[in-house]
Parts: C-alpha cells; structure tokens; sequence
C-alpha cells in the first residue's frame, strides 16, 4: 500500500518537472524574440533616417541648383537682350546710312540737289519710316514669342517644384508613419514579458501623449502632475479619458500569456510582480497621505492647533483670500526650481517641446495650458481659504463635487455621454457633501458660508482644469503642461498680489514675527507636495492608473482622519458618514473607469 500511495506523489514531481522546462524553454525563446525583434527594428529604423536624411540633402541640393540655374537664366536673358538691342541699332543705323548715302549720290550724279522735287524726298521719307515699321514689327514678334517661351518655361519649372515639394511632403509622412509603427512594435515586444501590469500603464502613455513616445525618461504617468488639490486623485482618470478619445485608436494591443503552459503555483514570477505591485500600492497610499498632510498644515498655518495633543503650532496668518493667495505663490516660489530641474530629468524633451509650442503657429494648444493653469490657479486659492474657514475633512468632501461637474462638462463639452453608474454616483457625492456642511455651532472656527461657497467654486474651476488639461494632453506631453500650469500660477499669483485691490475684496496681512514659522510652514509645503508627486507618479508606473486612481480616491477619508490624529479637528457623526459616503461613490467611480479601461484595451 505504501508503494502505492508513493506513485502519485512521483508522477506529480515528474509532470512539475516538465512543465516548469517547458515553461523555461517557451521564456528563452521568447527573450530571444525579443531581442531579434529589437535588433531588426532597430536597424530599420536607423535605415530609415538614414534614408530621409539622404532624401532632405539630395531635395536641398535641387533646390540650390534651381535657384542657381534661374539667376543664370535670368543673367543670360538679359545679356542677350542687350545684345539685340545693340544689333538692332547698328542695323537700323547701317540701314538709314546706306539708303540715305545712295539718294545723296543719285542726287549729286543728276547735279541738281538742291532742285530735287519734294515729291521725290517724300517719297524716300516713307520709304524708310516704313522699313522701319516693318523692322519695329518684327522685333516685337521676336520678343512676344521670347516672352511665351520664357513664360512657358517658367510654368514648367513651378509645377516641378511643387510636384518635388508634393513628393517631398509624402516621403516625410510615409517615414513618420514607419516609424510610429515601428515605436509601437518596440513598445509591444517588452509588454508581452511584462504582463498584465503593464497595460493601464501603456494606455495611458498613448492616451495622454499623441505622438505615442516610449522611452524610459518619458513614462511619467500623465497625471497633470500638480497635486491641485492637496492630493491626486481621479483627475488623471478624467483627463485621460478626454485626451483618449482622438487616440484611442493608437493604443497597443497586448499578447496574453497562454494559460495551459502556466501551472496554478506560478511561483517563478510571482514574487516580482507582487513585489512590485505592494510598492505601487506603499508610494500611491503615501502620495495620498502627503497630500492630505499638506491639507492639514494649510488648516495650521490659517489657525493655532494643538498638534497631536501636546503643543500649540499655528495661527502665523489670518485666514482669507489675499492670504491664501501669499502661500500659493510662496508655494510656488519654492515648488517651481525644483520643479524644473525634476521635470528635465523625468522628460529631457521638454525645452524642445517648449520652444516647439511657443513658436507654433496653432496657438489653440497653447491657450489650452494657459487656461488650464487660470483655472488650477483659481482652485487653488479658493480652496485655500475654504480649509481656512471650515474643517480640513468638511472642506475636502465638498470638493470632490468635481467628479460630477467634469461628467457633466465632458458630456456637454467633448460629446461624452456618461454611463448610468456615473450618473448614479453622482447622487451620493453630492447627498455625502451636503452631509458633511458644518452644524450651526461651528461658526465659531471660522465663516462656514465663505468655506462652503469657496470649496463648491474651487471644485467647480477644478473640473473645468481637468477639460482643459485633458484637451492639452492630446499634443503635448504632461510634463511641459505640468510645468506651463507651475509658471501660470506663479505668474497670477505675482501680478495679483502686486495690484492694487480693495482691502475689503484682497487683504494681505502678516505679522512681521511671523514670517520665520510662515517661511517654515510654507518649506513644509513645498516639500509635501514634490514629494506626494514623485510617489504618485511612482506608483503610477508600478501599478497602473487606474489601480492608482482607486487609491487615491481615499483623499476625503485620509484627510478627516489625519486631521482627527494630528490637530484632534472634531466631526460630527452626520459628517463622518457624509465623508464616507463621497469616498464610496468616488471609489466607485474610479472602479467604473477602471473596468471600462480594461474593456477597450482587450
């Protein structure tokens, strides 16, 4: 019995063994795939500038020798035109002398010149005015005819030209069409050993940049990269999907690994991938923590807090729009040389696509970054002075009415009509923000009117910023966008605290004892929010951003809960459920756009 209970567990190690060969061999050979595919495409490609090089110097050098052979042309007609003319006049004088040299001496012979009837000078008068009409004539054929011939000659070489610019034109397009196809089958053959964590990822690079450029500086996720709000939430979802729909069309299909060949315990790449997979999920879960820090510390510099329940820390600026306008562009001031100098080393493209937009001659890409910077600008300022005026946690869940009014927006604006789950959702988004209103008894901390009416605007100008970055993110890469949107903030927010506005509509007041915890508490900004980018984005192209989306869809919730631990900020159950419920329906959204994205890619 023993022998015979031993036999399966024999032939189950036999079948282990030979699917884990056949699995190692069917690995090899796709590697080897790989990199004859890489090589073969890669020496295409660098056959085919080689090619266009050649052609843009041969259609150069025709250009030259034209414009050479008509200033020739042109130096030899006018040669040969002086040439006649001075013929002619030789002639026509050689003529008259001869003519009149024979009357005179028909007139001395007779002996009486000077008798010589007037009929007969008349005669000759019109004997020679017309040898020289009939001569007048006949050069003007001559240079009529030189005219058609040059005129004919002219048309010939123009319409070799065009046909030359026409062919010209063709071969630039056939090359860059080559090459696109090529860029997406080097982008196909590293998926197809990356897997299906790849995919959202390779999506979004074609959804948010055009030109579909792969390279590894470039695979930036195509977040608008501020974290608008103190965190980044389901905009890239809401920005992606109004760039995605003049290019969906370009996206990579990907190659399944066949399932038969994988046993169930695949236990050789499961360690990496879920490896990777808990650092995606570790860098978006602090990028979303970041962020609602940043909110916190917002809500401690407008009011003095008790931190952590052991010292008192805050209250270095008294809250309102002028204010919150001073810590946007310190924020700024701080934030874009940084941010510079990071955007260079993410995308190295990015002065060329720069000087590219400015020197363009469609400026509609250029408008679009530069409303797209007015209305962050405006989100920003306006929800500043809402966590100014009303709890960090109340603040944030009205804010997140921007889900509803981008569905809304993209539907009126861009032809997108929602699912019925989006319009679903939003009915416990906008219940969950009227759930968490301050009580009447929290007027106290502040003006809840102000705090309310600027967190429903701040989420208003939020949603029309994701349209907009959306629409730039069709033609320009996310990086140079995130950094126009930087340099239009921080150029609003100069120009607006240098006019001279009305203290009643614009106050700017600062203790002068405070500027040391002011320039602290805006470092602590600056810092939270690079560092909340650089997580977010790394966690994007670890996981996806669709999963990352989903996470940091928590950003009302991570924000109430942080402001109870750190600052001990007080809601009331009502509230806590209106929170709760905006993070649900957010959440679901997210998880909405997310199978919806997964749908179009297989």
């Amino acid at each position: 019995m023993g022998q015979l209970d031993n036999r399966p567990e024999s032939s189950g190690g036999t079948h282990s063994q030979e699917t884990e060969a056949a699995l190692s061999k069917v690995t090899q050979e796709l590697r080897n795939l790989q990199e004859n595919l890489m090589v073969q495409l890669t020496g295409d490609v660098e056959w085919l500038q080689s090619e266009k090089e050649r052609l843009m110097q041969e259609i150069q050098t025709l250009r030259a020798e034209h414009s050479q052979l008509n200033a020739q042309q042109q130096q030899i007609l006018s040669q040969q035109q002086q040439r006649w003319a001075k013929q002619l006049a030789q002639t026509i004088a050689s003529h008259l002398q001869t003519s009149l040299a024979r009357q005179v001496t028909e007139q001395q012979g007779a002996g009486n010149f000077e008798g010589l009837p007037s009929t007969a000078l008349n005669d000759s008068s019109e004997a020679v005015y017309r040898s020289i009409t009939s001569l007048d004539a006949t050069l003007s054929t001559t240079f009529k005819a030189l005219q058609r011939d040059l005129t004919s000659y002219q048309s010939s070489l123009s319409q070799q030209l065009s046909r030359m610019n026409s062919l010209e034109q063709q071969g630039e397009a056939l090359l860059a069409a080559l090459v696109e196809r090529l860029s997406e089958q080097l982008q196909a053959v590293p998926l197809m050993e990356g897997g299906g964590d790849r995919r959202a990822l390779t999506s979004e690079a074609n959804a948010s940049d055009g030109r579909s450029v792969w390279t590894s500086s470039s695979t930036l996720s195509s977040t608008p990269l501020d974290e608008p709000m103190p965190w980044n939430v389901t905009v890239p979802e809401e920005a992606r999907t109004s760039a995605a729909s003049s290019s969906s069309s370009k996206t990579v299909p990907i190659v399944p690994a066949p399932e038969p060949i994988v046993p169930p315990p695949a236990k050789v790449s499961a360690p990496s991938s879920s490896g990777k997979l808990q650092i995606g999920l570790l860098c978006v879960l602090l990028s979303s923590l970041m962020l609602s820090f940043h909110n916190v510390v917002v809500k401690i510099l407008f009011r003095a807090q008790m931190v952590f329940n052991t010292f008192d820390l805050g209250g270095v600026i008294s809250p309102g729009m002028g204010n919150s306008m001073l810590i946007l562009w310190m924020r700024m001031v701080i934030v874009l040389p940084l941010m510079t100098i990071l955007a260079q080393l993410l995308y190295p493209p990015m002065w060329s696509d720069l000087r590219k937009l400015a020197f363009a001659r469609d400026r509609s890409t250029l408008l679009s970054v530069i409303v797209s910077g007015l209305l962050l600008f405006l989100s920003q300022v306006l929800i500043y002075t809402a966590l100014g005026q009303i709890p960090a946690g109340t603040a944030i869940a009205i804010f997140f009415i921007y889900p509803v009014v981008t569905t809304l927006l993209s539907w009126k604006v861009l032809g997108q009509r929602p699912t019925l789950l989006q319009l679903g959702v939003m009915v416990p988004i906008c219940v969950g923000g009227i759930l968490t209103l301050p009580a009447g008894n929290a007027a106290a901390t502040g003006n809840p009117v102000l705090g309310i009416v600027s967190a429903v605007f701040a989420g208003v100008t939020f949603a029309g910023y994701v349209i907009a970055t959306g629409i730039c993110a069709r033609n320009l890469n996310p990086v140079p966008v995130t950094l126009m949107q930087f340099v239009t903030i921080f150029v609003l927010t100069s120009v607006t605290l240098l006019l001279p506005f009305p203290e009643t509509i614009l106050k700017v007041t600062l203790n002068p004892d405070n500027w040391p915890g002011f320039l602290i508490g805006c470092l602590v900004l600056g810092a939270a929010t690079l560092l909340g980018y650089l997580l977010n984005n790394f966690g994007i192209r670890a996981i996806g951003p669709a999963p990352a989306a989903i996470v940091s869809a928590t950003g009302p919730a991570l924000t109430a809960l942080l402001a109870l631990i750190m600052i001990q900020e007080q809601l009331g159950a009502l509230q806590w459920f209106g929170v709760i419920l905006v993070t649900a329906a957010v959440l679901a959204l997210s998880v909405e756009k997310m199978l919806a994205g997964a749908k179009k890619t297989a």
